[in-house]
């Protein structure tokens, strides 16, 4: 017998479905039927708390310029998203000149030859930005 003890309707961010609250001390595989089919779908529901600190502070593992051009790879760090920061100067001010990326690349289409600059790339989450 199943019961049903809550029914939400989940919210769908960049094709990952979650819940719009959360629920504690479930652990559970959700059957679903299709009647008309007859045929069953599983789905495997993984819950996860709200991070309670922003994550670590990626670092630029490659970088490379090449015409009008400079392309970026960091590391991962188990954050929602990533923004991309650039100055002329290495101790700032940094502006963003990309945000919340779902990647971990990023291409400068905006560098202009013979221009020195400096990158740093922070992450995000629930809980916050983490530093540069």
């Amino acid at each position: 017998m199943l019961v049903i003890l809550y029914n939400y309707t989940p919210l769908t961010n960049d094709g990952v479905e979650s819940l719009p609250a959360v629920i504690d001390n479930v652990s559970l595989v959700v059957v679903k039927s299709n009647s008309s089919t007859k045929q069953a779908h599983i789905y495997e529901l993984n819950l996860f708390q709200t991070p309670s600190a922003a994550p670590l502070t990626p670092e630029i593992s490659w970088i490379q310029g090449h015409d009008s051009v400079v392309d970026l790879f960091w590391n991962h760090t188990g954050a929602q998203s990533y923004n991309v920061k650039r100055s002329t100067s290495a101790s700032g001010p940094f502006v963003t000149i990309a945000a919340n990326l779902k990647v971990r690349s990023y291409s400068d289409n905006t560098a202009i030859n013979g221009n020195t600059y400096y990158y740093v790339v922070s992450a995000s989450n629930e809980a916050g930005e983490s530093a540069n």
